[in-house]
């Protein structure tokens, strides 16, 4: 559904919502919201934790039901969902979304020797800052000043020249 099909439906059950004749549950197993684009530049320094992520209860709208659980399983003959913890949500359109998580040890040979040593993911805020700090106690390319010829006017790491390109454009190969 696009942007403009969705808020076109939200202005159509808006007055149902309003008015209590229509309800809509979200549950999740939780209460974080990562914005996954921010992650590229939490290794960097450019982002943190707390750039890359929000309350997801918060960012849910006041007439929505926010449910912090984890589904047990769906009995579509009875139009129920179950919760880990035996309470029950009844339905009468169920949408499922199942997000994503990160099973790094599915593609083969990335988990082996060197896996978060001298190879990483950044898929995650765990992997991301865990990557962030392996970048900061290594020198990548072991070059100093003098390795550089006498025009170079200094050294920036990666984290320097995104602060010094922001607002440009920024092609990653």
């Amino acid at each position: 559904m696009t942007r403009a099909e969705t808020s076109k439906r939200s202005r159509l059950y808006a007055p149902s919502i309003r008015a209590g004749r229509t309800r809509i549950s979200i549950v999740d197993q939780d209460d974080e919201h990562v914005y996954q684009p921010g992650l590229l530049f939490v290794p960097f320094g450019i982002y943190s934790r707390e750039k890359v992520t929000r309350v997801r209860h918060r960012q849910v709208h006041r007439d929505v039901t926010y449910v912090y659980g984890r589904i047990h399983r769906v009995v579509t003959a009875e139009n129920r969902v179950y919760l880990s913890d035996q309470s029950a949500i009844d339905y009468d359109v169920l949408i499922v979304a199942t997000g994503t998580r990160v099973v790094p040890e599915e593609t083969e040979g990335l988990t082996g020797a060197g896996w978060r040593e001298s190879m990483s993911d950044f898929y995650t805020v765990e992997a991301a800052t865990a990557l962030r700090e392996k970048l900061a106690l290594v020198d990548m390319f072991g070059l100093a000043r003098d390795d550089f010829i006498e025009e170079l006017e200094g050294i920036i790491t990666v984290g320097e020249f995104y602060q010094l390109a922001a607002g440009g454009q920024i092609i990653f190969t």
